[in-house]
């Protein structure tokens, strides 16, 4: 209600104006319907800025609701209306969720984090193990 002086449709960019952008955002908004673990999530995580997106699929894996962001519920925009209505009133709420989601993305997204996870991953594989 009365947000529309806030909120600005910037169109098509280039990634650099993109990453430039990320950093100066309040909110990530990612009401994404059918990608399971986008790279715009992990970039919006990295940013150490507020994220609301959808329980969709892998989403819940990323962001853990009121952890290190807000998930609203895939198709109902009422809910995606109140959770963004809760990190537009609570500046405390966005700054401790950024900051979460921000260690996030340390603890579980670095190069080398990654990189472990798949050398483990192949080495399960090659032992026959289950791989979670």
């Amino acid at each position: 209600a009365g947000h529309g002086d806030r909120l600005h449709y910037l169109g098509q960019r280039t990634l650099r104006e993109i990453r430039a952008l990320v950093k100066h955002v309040d909110i990530h908004l990612l009401p994404t319907l059918w990608d399971n673990a986008p790279y715009a999530c992990i970039e919006a995580m990295a940013s150490g800025r507020a994220i609301l997106t959808s329980d969709f699929g892998g989403m819940p894996e990323l962001i853990d609701h009121e952890r290190n962001g807000l998930l609203a519920r895939t198709d109902d925009a009422d809910s995606f209306i109140e959770e963004l209505g809760r990190f537009i009133a609570d500046a405390d709420m966005r700054t401790t969720l950024g900051a979460a989601v921000r260690r996030t993305v340390e603890e579980s997204f670095t190069d080398t984090h990654l990189a472990q996870r798949t050398v483990d991953l192949w080495q399960a594989t090659i032992d026959g193990e289950a791989v979670a």
